[in-house]
């Protein structure tokens, strides 16, 4: 099992949050803001994008995945399994 396919074999007892902060612990990965990031937010403001800001584990999974830990599949499936358990 290569780095891409560490994240979808959580164990089942983590929540995401803690499970992406362990995998961005192991790797070193911290997220860091981009102009791009900036320009979305900004972008998104300006259209009327009523948004709440990123989360923690929301940033720390563009990290992963902007430094190769994860894949956007991955990605996705874990951004979606956090929401859930978030809501």
């Amino acid at each position: 099992m290569g780095l891409q396919r560490a994240a979808l074999h959580k164990p089942a007892n983590q929540s995401v949050a803690a499970y992406v902060r362990d995998l961005a612990d192991i790797y070193s990965v911290v997220y860091s803001e981009t102009p791009a990031d900036d320009f979305a937010e900004t972008a998104s403001r300006l259209v009327g994008d009523d948004l709440p800001p990123p989360d923690e584990t929301e940033n720390l999974l563009v990290a992963l995945y902007r430094a190769g830990v994860i894949d956007a599949h991955e990605r996705t499936n874990l951004l979606f399994r956090h929401v859930q358990q978030t809501a």
